[in-house]
């Protein structure tokens, strides 16, 4: 691993990850004073999800996962600190991990299903293979913020 891996393909992508996270926090009226730890909390996920399947070969779903599981841990964190809800710090984070290539693919795919109107077994697949990837991805982003609430808040113990 080289500083040019490390520029190109990690700190790179984690700067522009900030500026959706950013953007859609100032769509969400996330105040001005939080909207710094959206845009860290973006970068770190997503930063997360690139080290998950690029060092690790981690599949997207799994890496995403750990992702959303890494801004979860920094939105408790958050929350507590500054005495704010999670979902200030935790919804416009991940939404630069949300899968919009394998949505627009299935969407696709079945705009020219329908256009053609015939059915094709391969491109049924494709579409399907799509479909699935993008609900899973969406379930892990879900599961991800909410784990680390479930772990570490609970009114009494397990056992």
């Amino acid at each position: 691993m080289d500083l040019n891996w490390v520029v190109l393909s990690l700190l790179l992508p984690m700067l522009v990850a900030v500026v959706p996270a950013v953007g859609f926090a100032v769509l969400f009226n996330v105040p001005i004073r939080f909207l710094k730890y959206c845009g860290i909390a973006g970068a770190m996920g997503y930063g997360t999800r690139i080290i998950a399947m690029q060092l690790l070969d981690f599949p997207i779903e799994i890496a995403s996962l750990a992702a959303a599981s890494v801004v979860g841990c920094l939105a408790m964190y958050w929350s507590r600190k500054f005495l704010a809800p999670v979902q200030v710090f935790a919804v416009a984070a991940v939404i630069p991990m949300i899968p919009g290539k394998f949505a627009f693919g299935a969407m696709v795919g079945l705009m020219e299903m329908n256009l053609h109107n015939h059915f094709d077994p391969a491109l049924m697949t494709d579409v399907l293979r799509l479909g699935l990837k993008t609900v899973f991805i969406l379930m892990c982003l879900a599961l991800g913020i909410a784990a680390p609430r479930l772990l570490f808040y609970r009114a009494k113990p397990v056992v």
